[in-house]
């Protein structure tokens, strides 16, 4: 009974997460330039870092070359 409960919870967190908005890349950023409010947003569904990081974000540098419309994860910064 406990497991049944456990798999529910999880599937409702998978479908909450369509909901939740991620940092995404909305220009092409080139390795070594900045993320700034300029070249990212904040878009549905949750593919990328949540948007609780995006001030830690800004203001750091692209690590490769990020194309635009690319949800971003801490390897590409």
């Amino acid at each position: 009974m406990h497991y049944d409960k456990l798999f529910i919870l999880e599937q409702k967190k998978k479908e909450i997460a369509i909901y939740r908005r991620s940092i995404t890349i909305s220009k092409n950023v080139e390795k070594g330039e900045k993320l700034a409010t300029q070249n990212t947003k904040l878009i549905c569904p949750d593919y990328g870092l949540e948007s609780v990081h995006y001030d830690h974000v800004i203001g750091r540098e692209a690590k490769i070359d990020v194309p635009k419309v690319t949800a971003l994860t801490w390897k590409k910064i």
